[in-house]
């Protein structure tokens, strides 16, 4: 006969919270990153207008972490109790607000000069109410200098999606000898296949597609099975 309360008896468990706000400003991004503004200024003589929020800025970022190890007796020889004696379980939540980014004016590049990046001018702020991956920003505001001059846009005015994350894993340790252990794990990557966005496009010199999102910032589910022998 095997029993199964709820809540379970725990035999060990850890959870830890933390919660940042944070707000991070430069003037230009970092060379080795990929992110949402250019490496070289429209005008280097204008710091000012290159003055905005960090390509890694993040102003929210929550995380959660929890473990658990439920007691569950191997002498009362019942089936659950036989297959979660000695398991492990953990998951690891992560919450970030969407990372900002500049939008370009490439018809304009010329203008600028080489390697660097003209910005458009800008009308409004762009945001939206109720943003989607077909239209994240609101690109009529963004409009090509005409003729070719700077424009007014600033830098890294525009935030792209949040990205919500939660992994899970289940770890069973066997003793097979004297200082011989046998590890069973089980691991799974964003458990609920949440799509992480990646930043809209953000050309207005291609107003049909601006403000759209088509790529993926980060994986979809996926799992995981190891087997590990410590000596």
């Amino acid at each position: 006969m095997a029993g199964f309360g709820w809540p379970p008896r725990l035999k060990s468990y850890g959870f830890r919270l933390a919660y940042t706000l944070s707000k991070s400003i430069d003037q230009t991004q970092e060379p080795l990153t990929t992110g949402g503004s250019q490496i070289f200024m429209q005008n280097s003589r204008d710091l000012r207008q290159q003055r905005g929020l960090s390509d890694f800025d993040e102003r929210h970022k929550l995380a959660a972490a929890i473990v658990i190890e439920p007691a569950l007796p191997r002498r009362t020889g019942g089936l659950i109790s036989t297959i979660m004696h000695e398991w492990r379980l953990s998951a690891v939540f992560t919450g970030r607000s969407g990372r900002p980014f500049s939008v370009f004016a490439s018809a304009n590049n010329g203008f600028v000069g080489p390697f660097a990046n003209a910005l458009p001018d800008r009308l409004g702020n762009g945001r939206l109410k109720n943003p989607s991956i077909d239209r994240w920003f609101d690109g009529s505001l963004f409009l090509v200098p005409n003729p070719p001059r700077a424009g007014s846009s600033g830098r890294n005015i525009v935030a792209g999606p949040a990205l919500p994350n939660l992994d899970v894993s289940a770890a069973r340790t066997i003793m097979l000898s004297e200082g011989r252990r046998l590890q069973l794990r089980w691991e799974v990557f964003n458990v609920t296949n949440t799509p992480q966005f990646a930043l809209p496009a953000r050309d207005a010199s291609n107003p049909d597609s601006m403000g759209r999102i088509t790529e993926l910032a980060g994986d979809p589910r996926t799992m995981q099975l190891a087997i590990k022998i410590q000596f």
